[in-house]
């Protein structure tokens, strides 16, 4: 079997996928670093935007190859004496059964609306545009200097405005890049 070779995404798409959630890691809160895929690409997953996340790099090292049921941040851990049961007074299996599914519930409805909003072509049609006109007027290191948060803090405002077009926008016409 042929081995997959993992895609190299232009500087857009990551940034499509980091300002996602408002920044914060889709598991944790913290502040995103790294794009995770939600489905391990090492298990099948597709290596485009339907399957990635944004996410810390503690998160990402510590789900690893796991897929998000499997893998929930935050779990509780429950003591176990060597014979297979709870120690002290504590809850019933099944009240440990509710708690991780309702978690499980609770992340994958939360990775569904981030999913969406990665997916949304007004919004990375806004983020590339948004990219041309600072490489334009920038340069690379300008743009690069531009930081993530203050990419965020513009989409905030984009959003609010539904994401108008930039001059490139106007001049290049609509084109579809997902």
């Amino acid at each position: 079997m042929a081995r997959r070779i993992r895609r190299k995404f232009p500087l857009w798409i990551w940034l499509v996928v980091l300002t996602a959630n408002g920044g914060e890691c889709a598991y944790c809160s913290r502040p995103a670093e790294t794009m995770d895929h939600v489905i391990p690409f090492s298990r099948g997953g597709a290596d485009d935007l339907r399957n990635l996340v944004p996410a810390c790099d503690y998160c990402n090292n510590q789900k690893g190859d796991l897929d998000p049921t499997e893998w929930i941040p935050g779990r509780r851990d429950y003591r176990w004496d060597g014979n297979g049961t709870l120690k002290g007074p504590g809850p019933t299996l099944r009240d440990i059964y509710l708690d991780r599914h309702e978690a499980r519930m609770y992340y994958l409805d939360h990775l569904e609306e981030i999913r969406a909003e990665i997916l949304d072509k007004k919004r990375s049609d806004w983020i590339f545009d948004d990219c041309l006109f600072w490489h334009s007027v920038a340069g690379a290191r300008g743009m690069a200097q531009a930081s993530r948060d203050e990419l965020v803090k513009r989409l905030v405002t984009a959003k609010a405005e539904e994401y108008p077009r930039h001059g490139f926008a106007r001049l290049f016409g609509p084109k579809s890049r997902l």
